[in-house]
């Protein structure tokens, strides 16, 4: 509500000197900064069960530079921005959207699902997340795209979702969720091909 907002931020700024100090600045200098989660190959494909992730604090670099040129940072400092991230609930929406894109297109019957638990949040250890979802390849990364793809894994046909978040000028990662197990390749396979979504040769 904009009679809610506040009018005035505090920022944190790191000195040479290894002190800190904080400052009040008006809201509407507030950096356009936004948390992004950075994750390694999800476990199914890799092998190996990831159980660490990243959060990297991106933004814009103007946004910044605007305190220095107003003089609410002094050159010599640097600003420190931290977020409150919760990865499991984030992992937890990216299998959401992934398992109703997957039973949308090819339905319930089609394949044997993985997510189902982490969506429900049942009786899952802090590894399971990030063995069904993780980032692509450089060449497997995607633009305000959603993209199902048949992924053959040590003799296990998945089906996998790569989701690229909508982007509003800001760069996102390329999240691949592992969604289930296919039984009858040929037939989600067929079912693929009626729909705007791309497959892995």
């Amino acid at each position: 509500r904009k009679k809610d907002r506040p009018k005035a931020f505090e920022l944190t700024l790191d000195r040479p000197d290894g002190s800190q100090r904080k400052i009040l600045g008006p809201a509407s200098l507030w950096p356009r900064v936004y948390p992004v989660l950075v994750l390694k190959q999800a476990g199914i494909i890799s092998g190996i069960a990831p159980d660490t992730y990243n959060v990297e604090i991106c933004g814009e670099h103007h946004d910044v530079q605007v305190l220095y040129s107003k003089g609410l940072v002094e050159r010599e400092e640097k600003v420190r921005f931290s977020s409150y991230f919760i990865a499991r609930a984030f992992c937890r929406q990216l299998a959401q959207i992934a398992h109703a894109i997957t039973v949308a297109e090819i339905g319930l019957d089609g394949y044997q699902p993985l997510l189902l638990n982490l969506i429900f949040d049942k009786n899952i250890n802090s590894e399971v997340p990030f063995s069904l979802i993780g980032s692509v390849t450089p060449e497997e990364e995607l633009e305000n795209k959603i993209v199902l793809d048949l992924l053959p894994v040590r003799g296990v046909h998945y089906i996998s979702c790569r989701f690229a978040m909508p982007n509003p000028g800001w760069k996102f990662p390329t999240y691949q969720i592992i969604c289930g197990i296919v039984p009858d390749e040929a037939s989600v396979r067929k079912n693929l091909t009626k729909t705007v979504f791309a497959q892995k040769a």
